[in-house]
Order: C-alpha cells, then structure tokens, then sequence
C-alpha cells in the first residue's frame, strides 16, 4: 500500500514542537536532539498563551510555520507529494494550494480518535490521498 512509487524520494522531513521548557534535560529536547540526529528539521517555538476569541486563554501553534513550509516546498520542482501528520481545518488553504500547482497533499490522520487527532472533512476532501493511523498501524504490525 505504501510503495516507492507513490512516496517517492523523501527530500525534507520536518517536525515542528511547542516546547514548555528551555531544560535541555526535559523529554521533549530528549526527542528533538534524537530527532535532529536522525536528520529531522526540527522547529521549536516556546509555549506561549495568548487569548482567544472568547477572551479564553489559549496556547499558541505551529500551524502558520507549517503552511509557510508547505508552501515553500511546492516551488520545489523535485516535490510532488506533501505528506502531512495532523488534521485541522487550519491545513484545508494549504491542501487547496498544493492540488491547484498540479502536486499531491496526502493527510496521515485519523477518522476514529476524538477530538485531538481527527481530521477534518474538509481537509479531507481536500486533500489526494488521507492514510488513516488505524490503517498505518497495521501495516507496521506486518
């Protein structure tokens, strides 16, 4: 199901963290250097709280430096598939942007857990091809 052909060759491979702690001891700088050893790009962006709409404290995200890089792969004439781990409605532009240059988006997700992972309808009409994590999951377990 997830043959060389359609992944293509892996040109970047980016992981974006929130952290809570400049410890470089704490367990997520644990898994950004093993990441960054790995040859993972890894973004950090410290946890801040900003208010929301409802004047609710909220926490900030990386979804604008996620569509930036997106973005700026798909100048890239070697890119032709952009795989993406998440499923927020945030993603929907990209994905639209992505398919109106010709390239794929695919969405690596999931229809089942609620409500932090599962992907929105509309990013999953949006998107060429979603690979479920339920699915994925077995597919390792081979």
């Amino acid at each position: 199901e997830f043959s060389q052909p359609f992944w293509g060759d892996l040109i970047a491979q980016h992981v974006y963290f929130t952290v809570v702690s400049n410890d470089p001891q704490s367990e997520p700088r644990k898994l950004v250097t093993l990441l960054n050893g790995f040859g993972f790009k890894t973004v950090t962006k410290p946890l801040q709280m900003q208010p929301g709409p409802s004047g609710r404290m909220i926490p900030n995200n990386m979804n604008q430096e996620i569509i930036a890089e997106g973005l700026r792969a798909i100048k890239d004439p070697d890119v032709q598939n952009v795989v993406l781990v998440g499923g927020e409605s945030d993603f929907v532009g990209l994905a639209r942007t992505v398919a109106s240059v010709g390239k794929h988006m695919t969405v690596v997700s999931t229809k089942v857990t609620r409500p932090f992972w599962m992907v929105d309808p509309a990013l999953l009409n949006a998107t060429s091809r979603f690979v479920d994590f339920v699915d994925l999951e077995k597919s390792i377990k081979k």
